[in-house]
């Protein structure tokens, strides 16, 4: 039995040191916001058969160190690696990406974040009557919880029943609710809930190419 391996495990499973992958996306936001911002997101989707060459280019387009982009390459994928940039900075970082080897996914994400009426009325009771984020079509509520974190739904990708299939899973929505998210993005699925839960609901959207963000409720409602 390999000792390390488990009392590295029990201590990231109680708090005490952070995961490798959870390390790495807390990083990757950080670097986004300095990144210009805009409407296109780029997903690493496979690191092809040159894996030197990618990881050399995925560190120059993020600026990770070599440590976490190992970590990314090698269990993360696929992973959105820049965030809500503009076109040309993506088109960049596609370009240079590719040419070692790399696939990469360019999804367009709506710029706007959507607001959730049920929040805005916790937050300010006194403005209930604001209609926000008005829509003919009725949306599922988020899934809310005591937590710091929100997640958000930006793009199903090619396999949206599937993605579905698994919001529905992690939400508990009905199907014709589900389907309305899947359909309507991007769509926060869960409020206020903890960084464990969200970066593992991001993880199993991600596994099968939808967007996701995790995002802070300050950051989120400072947007």
């Amino acid at each position: 039995m390999d000792w390390q391996k488990l009392v590295q495990t029990v201590l990231e499973l109680s708090g005490i040191i952070e995961r490798p992958d959870t390390a790495v996306r807390r990083r990757l936001a950080a670097i986004n916001q300095t990144k210009p911002h805009g409407s296109v997101t780029v997903v690493l989707t496979d690191v092809g058969p040159k894996k030197i060459s990618a990881v050399t280019a995925v560190r120059k387009v993020t600026g990770l160190n070599l440590e976490d982009v190992l970590t990314l390459v090698e269990t993360m994928l696929p992973i959105p690696i820049l965030t809500h940039v503009d076109r040309d900075t993506a088109e960049i970082a596609r370009k240079l990406i590719e040419a070692m080897g790399a696939s990469v996914r360019l999804v367009e994400t709506a710029s706007a974040k959507p607001v959730p009426a049920n929040r805005q009325q916790k937050r300010d009771p006194d403005q209930k009557s604001k209609t926000i984020n008005a829509t003919p079509i009725p949306l599922p509520e988020p899934v809310q919880a005591e937590g710091d974190y929100v997640v958000i739904l930006q793009n199903a990708g090619l396999l949206p029943e599937r993605i579905a299939q698994i919001t529905r899973g992690l939400t508990g929505w009905g199907q014709e609710e589900t389907e309305t998210a899947v359909t309507d993005l991007p769509q926060p699925i869960m409020l206020g809930v903890s960084e464990t839960t969200a970066h593992k609901a991001q993880r199993e959207l991600q596994m099968l190419g939808a967007v996701v963000d995790v995002l802070l409720w300050e950051d989120y409602d400072d947007g």
